[in-house]
């Protein structure tokens, strides 16, 4: 049985706890005697030109903003309004892109501490770019006050990986993450779901019984991309369609942490150790599942709200699944499509949601 007395810390602080041993692969770690979350608001950029666009990007560098700010490489990070945390330098995991930025502050007696989670990669030209520009491997960053971050040293529990292209025969470039922050990098094993690139979507301190005799451990809710080659239908931004792309086809995972750092993946029931497969051929999430993000909406009852594109209606779709556990998923079906005129801002679709309870109304 699921405990959601720690999934709802971003609503209220919750008393001290201690962690205990969730299994060998995972580590101990110390924790504040107070915490709540909150979230910061991010967005990957890109700089294109000097008029503002939905994406920036600068010398094929994608950074994380809290506003769609000009990006001058010539200028410090502390005098870019806007920009708390750029791609890293050359020869680094996150050279390229980051983005997809989970925060989560927690509060304590007499400090509060900041973790920001985030995708990133060191690839160009990847056609993938256009539906997951950041997506790669997973990195952390701390803060003390959510404004001045920093990268902690990458996780020895990191898994060597490859990224599409760098990895044209799937066995070259098997190298350790280089540079600060990486924690997770893409599965080694063939037959996982995520060999290609993954992207983090959400992080929580949830307990379970399965795992952990009820002490909270953090989960990290994640998309990830195999080298499968998949058709591109006709419609999606920047993908030429009928053409083979890797990494496309995507699915939700899930691992596992004592103390957001070193993490362990937990299989999920399909084959290839994701949580929920894509839909059957025609079915609206038959290309992907991108972007999960849980919600414990009661006792038994959690909601994963993730989103794909519908090749019939060539447009971006939300759907949710139900989960007794966290571990067992059952699809639900699309909930949310957008808007039905052409001039709506959201024409095309709706993608990566977020949804929360209503904080008076619980619901």
């Amino acid at each position: 049985m699921l405990h959601t007395e720690h999934c709802h810390v971003q609503q209220t602080c919750t008393g001290a706890h201690q962690r205990q041993h969730a299994g060998s692969h995972m580590r101990r770690s110390s924790v504040l005697s107070k915490h709540c979350w909150f979230s910061h608001s991010f967005r990957c950029i890109r700089r294109q030109s000097k008029h503002q666009t939905k994406h920036h990007r600068q010398a094929d560098r994608w950074v994380c903003s809290s506003s769609a700010a000009t990006l001058d490489r010539e200028l410090p990070q502390s005098k870019q309004p806007g920009l708390v945390l750029s791609p890293g330098p050359d020869g680094t995991w996150d050279k390229s892109a980051i983005g997809n930025p989970v925060v989560r502050c927690y509060l304590g007696d007499n400090e509060q501490r900041w973790y920001m989670w985030y995708s990133g990669n060191n690839a160009t030209g990847r056609p993938i770019d256009a539906v997951t520009p950041s997506s790669g491997s997973t990195g952390v960053a701390t803060s003390s006050n959510g404004v001045d971050w920093e990268r902690l040293p990458s996780a020895p529990s990191a898994s060597p990986s490859a990224t599409a292209a760098q990895d044209q025969n799937k066995k070259d470039q098997k190298l350790a993450p280089q540079g600060k922050g990486c924690v997770m990098e893409p599965g080694q094993d063939w037959w996982t779901f995520d060999t290609c690139h993954m992207a983090v979507s959400d992080v929580q301190i949830l307990s379970n019984n399965a795992v952990a005799t009820g002490v909270g451990v953090y989960w990290m809710f994640y998309a990830g991309g195999s080298f499968e080659e998949v058709l591109t239908p006709q419609g999606i931004p920047g993908l030429q369609p009928h053409t083979t792309v890797e990494g496309l086809r995507m699915r939700p995972g899930l691992a596992m942490s004592q103390d957001g750092l070193n993490w362990a993946r937990i299989e999920g029931e399909h084959h290839t150790g994701a949580l929920l497969d894509v839909g059957n051929e025609g079915e609206w999430d038959a290309l992907f599942i991108a972007s999960p993000q849980v919600v414990a909406a009661g006792p038994g009852d959690m909601r994963m709200y993730y989103h794909s594109y519908d090749a019939q209606k060539q447009r971006f779709v939300v759907g949710w699944a139900s989960s007794p556990d966290g571990f067992k998923w059952t699809k639900q079906g699309p909930i949310f499509d957008g808007g039905t005129d052409p001039d709506d801002f959201d024409a095309l679709g709706v993608a990566a949601c977020h949804v929360v309870k209503d904080l008076d109304t619980k619901q």
